[in-house]
């Protein structure tokens, strides 16, 4: 008998059993049955020493033990074998909640329409380790199509972002009278996982410095950390006003001016939330726009006070000296000022 003992057969395909006499000179017969005494069903052809039952296409109904009894003379022979098909064409399904870190959240690997149940297991694997594995015995065996599931519950955090899930089914299916297996297959899908989260590590780098000279380029660059990817803006506070600027994960300010100086503040924000990160920047100019003033006036008359005040611009705050007749230097700084001569005399000309 061919095949012998058992046979495992994919769902819809066509099995031919075959039974063959041979040294036997006298009548022959054949006869095909099933062991539940139901009628073997198909179509059966017949030469002179062989049998051919050819059950097509082969499904669940068709999971029997088949007898092929035959008679040489008065002699009479069987055979048997163990017929069992199996449904396992597509590759298991993975899906998963949305998955925010910090919150609870679950991938589900689903396999769609197989039979029989009992033989199949289902494992889940993250980066190439087991998280979850269910395998159904024989009590789960039954005669219809069923669609397995297995779902692993986790909270996810930030680092779990693009971690690869495997979804591993395999079918073992063999003669229950051998140790080993006679039909073995193995089918996976596999994806990257997703999770959200609110930026983080979010920082300012800064070139060629947090204090640069007049006239230099500055460059501003914002770098964060978030899924889904986070929007950029940047502003700029100076005194008690803040000037929101632009977005994006660069601002540049070409030939740079005192005026620039301030702290700058990154700012990124998704859905789940905003980080921000700051930089005081100081742009060192020469003293500029020097003035000197006179109170009441140049001329005055004897005994009367003098206010002198000298003004200038620059950072960092420049040192004023003021000199009298080119002598005499006096070293103020802006606070000092202005300088006040009491009662001036003849001598005080200058």
């Amino acid at each position: 008998l061919s095949p012998s003992a058992w046979v495992a057969v994919p769902s819809g395909d066509p099995l031919v059993l075959s039974c063959t006499m041979t040294g036997c000179t006298a009548n022959k017969q054949f006869t095909w049955s099933r062991t539940d005494d139901s009628s073997p069903g198909g179509a059966t052809i017949k030469t002179d020493a062989q049998s051919n039952l050819t059950l097509s296409p082969v499904g669940p109904v068709w999971n029997r033990v088949y007898i092929c009894r035959l008679w040489c003379g008065a002699a009479e022979q069987q055979r048997k074998v163990t017929v069992n098909s199996y449904t396992f064409l597509r590759d298991p399904v993975l899906s998963s909640t949305l998955l925010l870190a910090g919150s609870p959240a679950s991938v589900t690997c689903e396999l769609p329409g197989v039979f029989p149940l009992c033989g199949f297991t289902l494992r889940l694997m993250k980066n190439g380790e087991p998280v979850e594995e269910k395998a159904w015995k024989d009590e789960d065996c039954e005669e219809e199509e069923k669609t397995l599931t297995l779902a692993h519950q986790f909270v996810p955090s930030r680092e779990d972002h693009g971690a690869e899930v495997a979804c591993v089914a395999e079918m073992s299916l063999g003669d229950p009278r051998e140790k080993s297996e006679s039909v073995r297959i193995l089918r996976n899908s596999t994806q990257k996982l997703s999770v959200h989260y609110a930026p983080q590590n979010t920082k300012i780098t800064v070139s060629p410095s947090q204090m640069l000279r007049q006239g230099d380029l500055l460059r501003l660059n914002c770098s964060t950390e978030s899924h889904p990817p986070a929007r950029i803006t940047w502003s700029k506070k100076s005194g008690e006003s803040v000037l929101h600027l632009s977005e994006g994960t660069s601002f540049s300010v070409k030939n740079a001016q005192t005026s620039d100086s301030g702290v700058y503040t990154c700012s990124a924000q998704n859905d789940l939330g905003r980080e921000n990160s700051s930089a005081e920047i100081t742009v060192q100019g020469a003293p500029r726009n020097t003035t000197i003033t006179i109170a009441p006036s140049e001329t005055v008359r004897k005994g009367v006070s003098v206010s002198i005040s000298c003004t200038s611009s620059g950072v960092p705050d420049p040192r004023i000296t003021l000199r009298r007749n080119g002598l005499g230097v006096m070293e103020l700084l802006p606070k000092e000022l202005p300088l006040t001569i009491h009662e001036v005399g003849e001598d005080r000309k200058s």
